[in-house]
């Protein structure tokens, strides 16, 4: 039985509300038979990524909408928006100081306040994690991530396909019977349907951080009818 969406609503408010990383005076929630969506402006990337987060562990959330937009001055707006040159410096920085992205080299560039990084890392998880790392930087509209994804060892599509499908089924919030796992030249891609948003993410890190993985196509479908 499908919850009414005043339900949802309401508990989604609450879970913005409760959640320090984010000012919920700034975010409206709206939800139509079950479909969240997410409307304003926050601070940080990490604000637009942590509400989407809190509104897919909601009970009756089908999907969610993040139509959040980030303004990184909006909590000092006393301060002057930094130059192109002092984002690209911060960048910089904090790729170098990245344990993880140690011994992999990786350009950035800036334009308009919006970095675009290329270069190789030897595993999806350090691409995902560079970008990361930067979207929270003051100053950064965006990130164009071309950086791309060089094994060091070659792992077949069969052997991928097990390892992510040996992890699904180790994880206790994970159905191994509700998600199918493909691989195509290192490419996974999930599909299925799942009973709730942290189904969703244990299914999608499964194949996230397992070894010789290029890229991630995640089309699980979220649906609390099951």
């Amino acid at each position: 039985m499908m919850r009414a969406d005043e339900r949802i609503t309401a508990d989604v408010v609450d879970q913005l509300v409760w959640d320090d990383r984010i000012d919920a005076s700034m975010v409206a929630v709206t939800v139509d038979q079950g479909e969240v969506t997410l409307e304003g402006t926050v601070p940080t990337h990490t604000a637009r990524w942590a509400a989407e987060d809190d509104a897919r562990l909601v009970a009756g959330v089908r999907s969610v909408s993040n139509e959040l937009s980030v303004d990184s001055l909006a909590a000092s707006s006393e301060h002057p928006a930094p130059s192109d040159a002092e984002i690209l410096a911060d960048v910089e920085r904090a790729l170098v100081t990245s344990a993880a992205l140690s011994g992999h080299t990786i350009l950035a560039t800036v334009a308009g306040a919006w970095v675009t990084l290329e270069g190789s890392v030897d595993a999806y998880w350090k691409k995902v994690h560079a970008e990361q790392k930067l979207l929270d930087l003051r100053g950064v509209v965006g990130v164009t991530n071309k950086v791309a994804v060089v094994p060091t060892q070659s792992v077949s599509d069969d052997v991928i396909a097990k390892g992510v499908m040996d992890a699904i089924e180790r994880n206790a919030n994970v159905r191994v019977e509700d998600v199918e796992v493909s691989v195509e030249d290192g490419r996974v891609i999930l599909d299925g349907v799942v009973p709730n948003g942290v189904t969703q993410v244990a299914a999608h890190n499964a194949a996230r951080y397992a070894a010789g993985v290029r890229d991630v196509d995640d089309r699980l479908v979220v649906s609390y009818q099951m």
